[in-house]
């Protein structure tokens, strides 16, 4: 739940081409939401510890509504209802972002011609891709009601917040991975040749590594000892989705090679802009 409750910082780089200054402004949310969100799940771990004491977390971690526990038990029925409240569009406001930024990504690989063009279309008025918003909710209310139905909706909530952190886990890793890679081979001699910004060790190798062994002993903590069912099927699910990406990527180099090794020219700029 801690690795869930960060995940998404990153869905501010996805608006890149709605904003202004991109280079600038999505760094700088990007880094002002992961400070904010690393405050208040301070301060929101200091209330629970508060309310349930420092002995008794494991009721804490048992309880499907902590906070409207411990609202309830403080101020009473009315402030734990407004407790629900602000719960209900918290996580309504997290779908909102989730689906912002997927559809963005699935609308930017569809105009690139490797998915179905319709998912590229925008709206004439409001500048949304439409197509790919519709598709997404669509999928997302079938999986999410589907099983809500089959096991509980507490039970299809963590396990598909299972997935999602299974998930963003492996892809903060290689994130790292080719940050590393990239800055010491692609861009080292660019960058011990610029006065300004040089190559370094702390930043481009050090921390990149730091972050794939925090990932790495993440990952094998969630994955044993295995948890219980149904969230044992959560690495399961998230292998499948990789090899079913890994399948795609295969037929879309053959079917369409010349999309594929121009896949991102719309993005590319001079690097030298980069150093700056």
């Amino acid at each position: 739940m801690s690795i869930l409750s960060f995940v998404g910082f990153e869905s501010a780089t996805t608006l890149g081409e709605e904003v202004q200054n991109p280079r600038k402004s999505i760094p700088k949310a990007t880094v002002i939401t992961l400070v904010l969100v690393g405050m208040f799940y301070v301060l929101m771990s200091y209330v629970a510890t508060l309310g349930y004491g420092i002995h008794n977390m494991a009721a804490f971690a048992q309880d499907a509504a902590p906070f409207h526990t411990i609202a309830r038990y403080v101020w009473g029925n009315g402030f734990a209802l407004l407790i629900d409240f602000a719960g209900i569009m918290a996580g309504y406001a997290c779908a909102v972002a989730f689906l912002n930024g997927a559809a963005r990504i699935v609308y930017a690989i569809s105009r690139e011609e490797l998915f179905p063009h319709w998912l590229a279309h925008i709206h004439p008025t409001y500048g949304t891709p439409t197509n790919a918003i519709f598709g997404l909710s669509g999928s997302s209310a079938f999986v999410g009601l589907g099983l809500g139905i089959l096991w509980t909706p507490i039970q299809a909530f963590a396990f598909l917040g299972t997935v999602i952190t299974l998930a963003a886990l492996a892809i903060y890793g290689l994130t790292s991975l080719a940050c590393f890679r990239y800055f010491s081979t692609k861009r080292r001699t660019q960058l011990e040749q610029n006065s300004t910004n040089r190559f370094g060790w702390l930043r481009y190798v050090l921390l990149p590594w730091l972050s794939i062994i925090a990932i790495s002993s993440v990952l094998v903590g969630n994955l044993y000892p295995p948890p219980p069912a149904p969230l044992s099927l959560a690495p399961v699910v998230v292998l499948i989705w990789l090899l079913l990406g890994i399948g795609v990527l295969r037929l879309l180099q053959i079917h369409k090679p010349e999309a594929i090794r121009h896949a991102g020219r719309l993005f590319v700029v001079d690097e030298t802009e980069t150093l700056s």
